[in-house]
């Protein structure tokens, strides 16, 4: 054999090879009803300590295989664990769908939600050990679509098991039901077979608002109000939790029915929240009517695939106070009490960034106070102040930071804020704590001459 013929041989050995270097693994060709290359998986929960009122009526779980990338989303129950399909169905549903699309609008609408129906209102979901906001202007409506949770547990219910391909996978669950949370980077995620998006960069974040949006304004029952904190926009108070899970990667053979059970845990902390009212009745009587209090330091996005809290960003929450006669539960105040009143409140929240120094009077970390009171001669007050909990989130120990500085993985998934100082009002005024040269946190009254713009 010549070299002229030998080195055309090799030239198309050479050609040949990269031509089936060149092919895409990712094609299957067997197009058989009964694929051979699907297996069944069939999900369960497990929720622990979870009161049963507390669990979300359904979950979505995506099956995201990490060699020769493709994934599935479905939506099923939690009472029956029954479910549907929201991308990559098999091909032989009843749907029509080729293995690949969107259960969508065919004109490109909105993708179809657990019920049945177009899923046009906002949605979403710690994972186990794997471990920003949408604000708009003060003044402007905010027409959010009202979001009944996480769907009708009957309405969804249609397969038992669900046929994914085989290989190995990384497994996900969360809520997708809550109007308070942003869905379009999660949506981006889930409905990605280009593997643009990583796991890596799973977000949830949870949407915020001006003082004045209209959708704010229905959550609190509050007016005549300053805001002596403006850094950022409110996040909804009566948030429902999310919850998460995730597993590492696992195989998923071909030809059998693989069970899986989840652990999912919330992707918030429950903070107790406590501090107690003394009542000065040198001056005049009085009686505390109601409080309200509004936090500032809540991360506004988490980093579902590690738990991660973005510290960089974070929003405001106002909430309303359980008040009593301190050491008698239940005993509302009244105008001859001279106890103290004990004020409290229990938020669900990602957690509670604290400000830089105790010297800070705006930004993350502060508390303000709104404080409804009656005096004996019939007028009605209201005062506000506000307190630096630098100290009390230090100890509290609600999280810990991550090197760079940006971030933070919460400790738990409660956590306690006891306010050890005193608020004391003489029925007039606020008045201001001494300073206990940075041991404790100290109550600073607002007025009307006191708003400091950022």
């Amino acid at each position: 054999m010549n070299n002229s013929i030998r080195f055309i041989i090799i030239v198309a050995a050479l050609h040949a090879a990269m031509l089936l270097a060149s092919c895409d693994s990712g094609i299957e060709l067997c197009r058989d009803v009964q694929h051979p290359h699907y297996t069944a998986v069939k999900f369960d929960y497990e929720w622990g300590n979870i009161d049963a009122e507390d669990r979300p009526d359904s979950m979505f779980v995506v099956a995201n295989r990490i060699i020769n990338h493709w994934k599935c989303v479905m939506a099923l129950s939690t009472t029956d664990l029954k479910g549907n399909y929201l991308h990559n169905a098999p091909d032989d549903l009843e749907t029509g769908t080729e293995d690949g699309e969107d259960v969508d609008d065919p004109d490109g609408g909105d993708t179809v939600g657990p019920d049945g129906e177009q899923d046009d209102t906002d949605s979403m979901g710690e994972s186990g050990d794997d471990v920003e906001g949408n604000e708009t202007e003060d003044g402007e409506d905010d027409e959010t679509e009202d979001d009944e949770g996480e769907g009708d547990a009957d309405g969804i219910s249609s397969v038992d098991e669900f046929r994914i391909k085989s290989g190995y996978y990384k497994l996900i669950t969360f809520t997708m039901g809550a109007a308070e949370l942003k869905k379009e980077n999660i949506m981006a995620y889930i409905t990605d077979d280009m593997q643009d998006s990583r796991f890596q960069d799973f977000n949830i974040e949870y949407k915020t608002y001006g003082k004045n949006d209209k959708e704010f304004k229905k959550s609190i029952s509050v007016e005549n109000w300053e805001d002596y904190n403006p850094y950022k926009g409110y996040m909804i108070s009566d948030i429902r939790p999310v919850y998460f899970d995730t597993t590492t990667v696992m195989e998923i053979p071909a030809n059998i029915v693989k069970e899986h059970k989840f652990r999912p845990l919330p992707v918030t902390q429950s903070i107790d929240i406590r501090f107690e009212i003394k009542k000065d009745m040198g001056k005049v009587n009085f009686k505390i009517d109601s409080v309200w209090a509004e936090i500032s330091g809540v991360p506004q996005r988490i980093n579902l695939s590690r738990g991660y809290l973005d510290i960089t960003e974070t929003c405001k929450m106002m909430f309303r106070c359980d008040c009593c006669v301190a050491g008698e539960s239940g005993k509302s105040d009244n105008l001859y009490n001279r106890n103290n009143v004990e004020c409290r409140a229990v938020i669900d929240v990602p957690s509670i960034v604290s400000s830089t120094s105790r010297d800070m009077v705006t930004g993350p970390g502060i508390m303000q106070v709104l404080i409804y009171a009656s005096t004996g001669d019939g007028e009605y007050k209201k005062f506000q102040g506000k307190i630096n909990l630098y100290n009390t989130l230090m100890k509290s120990n609600l999280y810990r930071k991550t090197e760079d500085g940006k971030h933070a993985v919460r400790n738990g998934i409660s956590g306690k804020l006891d306010i050890k100082v005193n608020l004391v009002i003489n029925g007039r005024d606020i008045l201001e704590s001494p300073d206990n040269n940075g041991g404790i946190d100290r109550w600073l009254p607002c007025d009307g001459d006191f708003n400091m713009d950022i």
